[in-house]
């Protein structure tokens, strides 16, 4: 078995929702697919795919090994796009798209330091939380977080955006510190509008999931806006901790739940550079993505919450 070759086989049928589909695509014929799979799981030791006539499923085993696999896949192809191209030199405009609160907060502070390095290039920087159309928007690159299943674009891991839940001491000291997560449900909480799954919460305990379904006074899009309520006394927040490290430093936040991280199955997302595939090889975006893993990595906002050893994946 080339277990590299089952292993990507493996996270393209996650990301396709079939294994024939993904064995296609790598030029296998389902027989093979199927033995590639099942070899896979005899190294694993663990059935990884549920399948059924129509699509496949993870296992609670499958899906701990795809978390951990498709990260190391990123940064191998990443690896090989960096000596394929090494050769090109940066230059010219680069045309990149970033979520609005990371921008803010982590990226653009970092952007005069990367012109120092490249003198060559000019950032044009666009501040959004929409979805981008890179035939349409006139951006070569974009900085987005969250689980990018599905998604036809090429796509590199920065970090690990962990979250964490944070109130203020007087909020607090009025209202009782959560000792567990369910003991949310009798608290305020300020929520970040998720489709379906807006006020639902869940956590990853000492040995189980644990899904909660909260409720508060104040819903927004806008992670800046729910932690500034949460600074004036307005209730409990979940929010990434690049968001939240200067309020818990200042003590302007208390962290709450310190035993709870939030799930890898829902809330504990990646941050990713994205391109198509025709910018593949293209020393600006390569230049750029590594310089903002270095920095964002480094910055404090991404250590100290139990997220070193995804910074180090």
């Amino acid at each position: 078995m080339d277990t590299l070759l089952a292993i990507r086989l493996f996270v393209k049928a996650v990301e396709m929702k079939s294994l024939s589909a993904a064995g296609h695509a790598l030029n296998m014929t389902p027989s093979s697919a199927s033995r590639n799979l099942a070899a896979l799981e005899h190294k694993v030791g663990a059935s990884l795919l549920i399948r059924t006539v129509r699509h496949v499923k993870l296992t609670k085993a499958g899906q701990a090994y795809y978390d951990h696999v498709k990260p190391m896949l990123l940064d191998l192809d990443e690896v090989h796009s960096s000596l394929s191209s090494g050769s090109k030199k940066p230059g010219g405009t680069l045309r990149v798209s970033l979520p609005v609160d990371l921008g803010q907060k982590v990226i653009l502070p970092a952007i005069p330091e990367f012109l120092r390095r490249f003198p060559s290039i000019q950032i044009m920087a666009t501040l959004s939380d929409e979805f981008v159309d890179f035939d349409s928007d006139d951006v070569d690159m974009a900085v987005r977080v969250g689980n990018l299943q599905d998604s036809p674009l090429i796509a590199q891991r920065l970090a690990s955006n962990i979250r964490v839940v944070c109130a203020s001491p007087t909020y607090l000291a009025k209202f009782g510190t959560p000792e567990t997560p369910q003991d949310l449900r009798a608290h305020n909480c300020l929520i970040y509008p998720s489709g379906g799954n807006s006020g639902r919460w869940i956590f990853q305990g000492p040995s189980e999931l644990l899904e909660v379904r909260v409720s508060g006074t104040f819903v927004a899009n806008n992670g800046a806006s729910l932690v500034s309520a949460a600074r004036q006394d307005m209730g409990i927040v979940l929010q990434p901790t690049w968001q939240v490290h200067d309020d818990l430093g200042a003590g302007r936040l208390v962290r709450i739940l310190p035993d709870y991280l939030a799930s890898s199955s829902y809330l504990t997302t990646d941050i990713y550079s994205v391109y198509p595939e025709r910018f593949k090889g293209q020393p600006n975006i390569r230049e750029f993505t590594g310089f903002l893993k270095s920095q964002i990595r480094a910055h404090p906002g991404f250590h100290g919450y139990g997220s070193e050893t995804d910074l180090e994946a």
